[in-house]
């Protein structure tokens, strides 16, 4: 069995997509855009380049994503706060470091990423695209 999960973004899928896929080393699968899902004659212009599905795996998980607006008109802001949140367990601090500056990296983080009770180090971030991250080494 395969976990996967389904984000959406605000115009910026194939951008995270892209930023995902080099932060763990991986390539992106697949990619869709609404122009070839739906008779492009039929599409305003903005939208035919919306990203319709896009796709990476990393080990077990699945991460599939795309543009708000190609099939819903869901509104997603940069002040928006995820009511789910992907969790990466490093190895080692250093990949827990490594890992949480670069999510951060034009973000915001929630929790600075330090010793908890419930792990070794804890840390909390919304990436530059809107999704949460925890990086959490037991």
């Amino acid at each position: 069995m395969r976990l996967g999960v389904f984000l959406s973004f605000n115009g910026q899928a194939e951008e995270a997509f892209r930023f995902y896929a080099d932060l763990f080393q991986t390539e992106i699968k697949g990619i869709a855009r609404a122009s070839d899902m739906m008779d492009p004659a039929s599409l305003p212009a903005e939208k035919r380049n919306k990203i319709a599905w896009i796709a990476l795996d990393i080990e077990n998980l699945t991460l599939n994503g795309e543009d708000v607006g190609v099939f819903n008109d869901l509104s997603i802001s940069r002040n928006h706060q995820p009511n789910q949140w992907l969790v990466i367990y490093p190895d080692s601090r250093e990949e827990a470091d490594k890992f949480f500056a670069q999510l951060a990296e034009g973000g915001r983080v929630l929790y600075a990423l330090e010793k908890q009770p419930f792990a070794e180090f804890y840390g909390r971030v919304i990436d530059r695209f809107g999704i949460g991250w925890d990086v959490m080494l037991k």
